[in-house]
């Protein structure tokens, strides 16, 4: 009798043990909500903030830390695969704000990195400009039209600003700039230019050289 209870209790610890077994196998990690959204947070946002940044710093001093060739664009277009994977496939919302935050900065990674951080056109030319982000003159006057959402004045400067022709007055840090209008940032590399205030971001209208940057 005694032998009898042993064997059964014995089968009892052995099916227990192959099910935890076969659970254990079975398990996926990628599948747990709680491991993929530390994940995210820990790893890969960090990841692609830190690699933006390189990127912005290369681009600034002419594609190298030294200068030189031109930033891949083809990184640039990986990164921007990376946060949309991340938004798409793994549906994830908890950071929405902060991947938008990086897409945004990849956007602005493409306009600059042809031609280290700088662009210029002799003619108008219709450009896109994220949110929070600022157009600026480096080294000469620009013209530039705000053709859809909406965006402020900056200057370091408490009784200048930037030149509304359409309107004929002089528009100082933190006014509201009035859609195509035509505005002249007066002077390069002294600060002076828009901020991107529309969370859909905004196309603007710009002729000379600009640059476009945090």
């Amino acid at each position: 009798m005694k032998k009898t209870i042993i064997l059964f209790c014995v089968a009892i610890l052995l099916s227990a043990t192959c099910y935890f077994t076969v659970f254990a196998e079975g398990y996926d990690s990628t599948t747990d909500p709680v491991i993929t959204l530390s994940y995210i947070n820990n790893n890969l946002l960090p990841q692609i903030d830190v690699r933006i940044n390189e990127l912005m710093k290369l681009i600034e001093n002419g594609g190298t830390s030294t200068g030189g060739t031109g930033v891949s664009s083809s990184e640039i277009t990986n990164l921007g695969n990376r946060i949309s994977d991340i938004e798409s496939k793994l549906n994830y919302t908890a950071s929405s704000d902060e991947l938008k935050s990086l897409a945004n900065r990849v956007t602005a990674l493409e306009s600059g990195a042809s031609s280290g951080g700088s662009s210029a056109s002799s003619q108008y030319i219709a450009i896109f400009v994220p949110y929070g982000m600022k157009l600026i003159a480096p080294t000469a006057a620009v013209e530039l039209i705000l053709r859809s959402g909406t965006a402020e004045i900056v200057s370091p400067f408490a009784d200048q600003g930037l030149s509304d022709i359409t309107g004929g007055t002089d528009l100082l840090n933190k006014v509201n700039i009035i859609q195509n209008h035509a505005l002249i940032i007066p002077r390069g590399g002294d600060g002076r230019g828009i901020l991107i205030t529309s969370p859909e971001g905004a196309y603007v209208m710009v002729r000379g050289v600009y640059e476009i940057v945090e």
